[in-house]
Order: structure tokens, then sequence, then C-alpha cells
């Protein structure tokens, strides 16, 4: 087994590179083995696809000695390859969290993790939201649909659309994470942003029973299935799934994701009365200033100044 090797200090801001391919290889594997227990397993699924992106890159290229060169050397090999600014985000933040935990650990003095900066996926990316029309469409639609994979669908879009749950999530959720809380229905999630810890959103008892329905006799293991793999689906999964619903209802806008259903809860949670504290704690959001992005969206919307201009043409 390759030595992970802890750098030394030439200059205050060189550190001497791993000496071979192989022990950066060996370190990121030994990375990935340590989330096990810690994450869903679709999401380490992700981090070990996106950990693969990064392997390949420093079979073919090296490591070099100066990492802050090597990883803008990976950077400007991430952009000529044609990928989405959510590919690249989404390996970004995989070899990211590679870098911290390295510096965490004391390989490097410096946290490298800084050189990868995101994308930009566009001011407004994610945050397009749904008319109630549509939803109402949508939801017919699936309702008439015939196919094996209809009640799945219907759940999937109740979910994402009532409880505003990010797709990672969905993604990752499990039969026994349903369970009663203070007398409400409730399933507890893996989730991102305030904590990784479990946390809940509270279901309504329509979608409580449409999951029952769909779950059938399984009382264990994820919700959502891969029909390929048998495994839990991924959060890409999901996106394509949502997106071809999307596409079926003549709803195809690069703005309209799945995470636009996340939009979508939020204003019409604001609409019904929903307080931002309420809603913050719902969306699992750090810091209130995140959930008041909705908050501009919903009365920039409501009532828009452009609606008051009365010109006959």
């Amino acid at each position: 087994m390759s030595k992970l090797i802890i750098p030394e200090v030439v200059e205050p801001s060189i550190v001497i590179w791993h000496k071979t391919s192989k022990d950066i290889i060996f370190a990121s594997n030994v990375f990935l083995s340590t989330l096990k227990g810690k994450k869903a397993k679709s999401t380490i699924k992700t981090y070990t696809a996106k950990m693969g992106v990064y392997q390949s890159f420093v079979r073919t290229f090296g490591v070099g000695n100066c990492p802050r060169s090597h990883l803008e050397a990976f950077t400007a090999h991430l952009s000529d390859q044609n990928l989405s600014a959510n590919t690249v985000n989404l390996t970004y933040s995989v070899v990211r969290s590679l870098y911290k935990h390295l510096h965490k650990v004391g390989a490097y003095p410096v946290d490298y993790s800084v050189v990868l900066e995101n994308k930009d996926t566009g001011n407004d990316a994610g945050h397009a939201s749904l008319s109630k029309d549509q939803l109402y469409q949508i939801n017919a639609q699936l309702k008439g649909d015939k196919s094996k994979t209809s009640t799945r669908n219907r759940v999937m879009f109740a979910l994402l659309a009532k409880n505003g749950i990010r797709v990672s999530e969905l993604a990752g959720a499990t039969i026994e994470n349903l369970k009663i809380n203070a007398g409400r229905r409730v399933l507890y999630l893996i989730r991102k942003g305030h904590s990784e810890a479990n946390n809940y959103v509270v279901l309504q008892e329509a979608t409580y029973m449409m999951i029952l329905d769909f779950v059938g006799g399984r009382t264990s293991g994820a919700i959502f299935l891969s029909s390929r793999t048998g495994e839990a689906m991924t959060g890409g999964d999901v996106s394509r799934i949502i997106k071809t619903i999307f596409r079926t209802n003549g709803i195809d806008d690069a703005k309209i994701t799945a995470h636009s259903l996340r939009s979508t809860f939020s204003i019409f949670a604001l609409e019904g009365g929903a307080d931002l504290m309420a809603l913050s704690h719902a969306l699992n959001h750090k810091h209130l200033s995140t959930t008041q992005i909705y908050l501009k969206d919903y009365n920039r919307l409501r009532k828009p100044a452009e609606d008051a201009v009365q010109l006959d043409f």
C-alpha cells in the first residue's frame, strides 16, 4: 500500500507535492473510505464518480511539484471538456472536499481547496419557479399516465413540490426514515445546508399514503430504486426524470429544472402564510439571508409594477 507523504515546506507559499501520482490517488481513495456510514449511498456514488474524473487527470498528467499550479491545470482541463457549469461545479465540490480533508489531517499547511472556484451558472439559475396552473397540469398528466413508472413519478413530484427538498435528499430518502413526530407524519433526511445530521420534513397525509402505496411491502432501503442497478437512485437520475416530466408537459426551459420545484414550494409557502423562519427551517438553510432570496422573488411576482402600466397597445 502506498504511504501518504506529508509534503515538505520549501517556501512559505510552495509545498513539495507527493512523489508519485499513486500517492494522491491512494489519498483520495482513503478519503472516499471515510465517507462510508456518514453519507447516503447515492452521495458516495456521486463522490466516487467525480473523484474518478480527478484521478483520471492525475494518471494522465501527473502531479507536478506545486499543488496550486496542479489544481489550476485541472480547472483548465475541465474547461476544455465542454461540460456544463453544474457538472464542473459538482466535480470541484468533491475535489475541494479532498483538499480540505488533506489540510485538516496535516498533509498540507495550506488549504488548497480555495483554488477551485465554481463556474458561474447564471444569476437566475436554479431560482425560476412554476405557476400553480403548471403544477396542476403536471399532476393531472401524471395521474392519467398508465406507465409502470407513473406512481414513482407522482411521488417524486409531490415530495419536491410539497416539501421543497433537494434532489440529492430525495435520492437518499429511505423507507425506515418515515416516522411520526409529535403526531405528524415526517420523513427524516440526510440533508445538506445547515447540518449534515438527520433532519426531517413534515408530510401531508396524502403524500405519506402515496409513498406507502409506492413502496408496497418493502420496509427498508431507498424509497426510489434505479431500474438499472436495483440500488438507490442518484440525484442525476431524479433530475433527468423530472426534466422529462416537464418536457412532456410542454415546459422546456433551461432555467426550469428539478430545483425549480424547491423555489416553487418556497413561494407558495409564503403565499399560504408561512413565516420566513418556518420556511428557513423547512428548507434547512443555515442563514436566514438565504431564505430571503425566495421572499424577494415572492414580493417581486406578487404585485409587479408592470401590471400597473395601462397602455392600450
